[in-house]
């Protein structure tokens, strides 16, 4: 077996050269294989080359072959969604948005993450259909972590509860995309939770990942 070593590791002609062959019917460029030498010719000094999951560069330098390879990052998009809150707690029901953001990504199969970049709120994941159902978590939250019961962190800037809650809660979902939708359940919807409002210039990053 034939080894060409590189400072990314090394390519081995004999296990990848059918892989090789395949790529050269599908691509515009074409790729040539002499097999004399048992290489491959491009008839460009420098080109890219991709298989299933790494990206091969091939570099002609003074008639010797040089390869080297990168690993492919799996397709993946990411968006920034803002928005403002009109309570001090709230859950906003911002589902729409990350269907819109997850058809707009053409990702079919992978996954989507909401996440917010704030320590003060969070990202659930539950029941919308019914609004007393979030009218009833955030009072529950209230009764379990209820506002100025002698928290050191109130003596800095008076938020404390809403740290704790945010820490219950989570910063962020994973939701799977199965056919470039949302694979939510029936009943269930993502809610922004504020628990330090009214705020401006809350911040949701959402990223979907092809897998």
């Amino acid at each position: 077996m034939h080894i060409i070593p590189s400072q990314f590791g090394a390519f081995s002609i004999g296990t990848q050269l059918s892989g090789w062959q395949q790529l050269a019917g599908t691509q515009s460029e074409s790729l040539e294989h002499s097999a004399s030498s048992g290489t491959l010719v491009h008839p460009l000094t420098k080109t890219i080359a991709k298989t299933k999951n790494k990206r091969y560069f091939l570099i002609l330098n003074n008639n010797h072959i040089i390869f080297k390879y990168l690993t492919i990052l799996p397709t993946k998009m990411q968006k920034e969604i803002i928005i403002s809150t009109k309570a001090h707690n709230e859950l906003i029901d911002i589902t729409k948005e990350i269907e819109k953001i997850v058809s707009e990504s053409k990702v079919k199969h992978g996954l989507c993450n909401v996440f917010t970049m704030h320590a003060t709120a969070a990202i659930l994941i539950n029941e919308n259909y019914d609004p007393n159902v979030m009218e009833d978590i955030i009072n529950a939250l209230n009764k379990i972590i209820p506002e100025h019961n002698n928290y050191k962190h109130d003596k800095i800037d008076n938020n404390a509860a809403a740290h704790i809650k945010a820490s219950i809660i989570g910063p962020s979902e994973t939701i799977p995309i199965k056919d470039n939708k949302l694979d939510l359940g029936t009943w269930q919807s993502i809610a922004f939770c504020e628990f330090d409002g009214p705020r401006t210039n809350r911040k949701i990053i959402v990223t979907n990942q092809k897998v």
